[in-house]
């Protein structure tokens, strides 16, 4: 009988090593008052998502011929500004996206307050969005990178 001959040797194929992390290898860190990656992006589709919602209620009021003060004087920015401008400042992780989150929800909770006795249905569904920006926004301040205290 003839042997049979050892195996041949060889490596076993290993998964390549992990990327090197930190700033000197390109990984950029929050600074103090913005926001981490995960809840940068809760904020910014939390209020794509209320601007999405004040469309919808636009159209709804209009479909409905019952429309807000907003809509009925040809105001149709007042209630679509701040919630714009909290999404791009949380979009770009801006120090302030919490600040203009928080205004937001304001704005859209005084317009709602102001329509309830005209339109209470539209002012109800502003109450929400209201509702919505303001529990998105404060969510999100458990992403918020504390500031740096001196310890002298």
């Amino acid at each position: 009988m003839v042997p049979i001959p050892p195996p041949p040797d060889y490596e076993p194929a290993h998964p390549p090593p992990p990327p090197p992390l930190g700033p000197e290898h390109g990984m950029q860190y929050p600074k103090p008052g913005e926001l981490t990656i995960g809840w940068r992006w809760v904020l910014t589709l939390g209020w794509v998502g209320v601007v999405v919602g004040l469309m919808a209620v636009a159209d709804t009021a209009r479909v409905l011929n019952k429309p807000p003060f907003w809509l009925d004087h040809g105001l149709i920015v007042v209630p679509f500004t701040m919630p714009v401008l909290a999404a791009a400042a949380a979009f770009a992780n801006h120090r302030l996206a919490i600040w203009l989150g928080a205004a937001a929800a304001v704005t859209l909770g005084v317009l709602a307050v102001v329509d309830v006795r005209a339109t209470p249905g539209i002012a109800a569904s502003l109450g929400v969005l209201a509702l919505v920006g303001a529990l998105t926004t404060l969510a999100s301040l458990a992403g918020r990178m504390p500031t740096s205290r001196s310890t002298a």
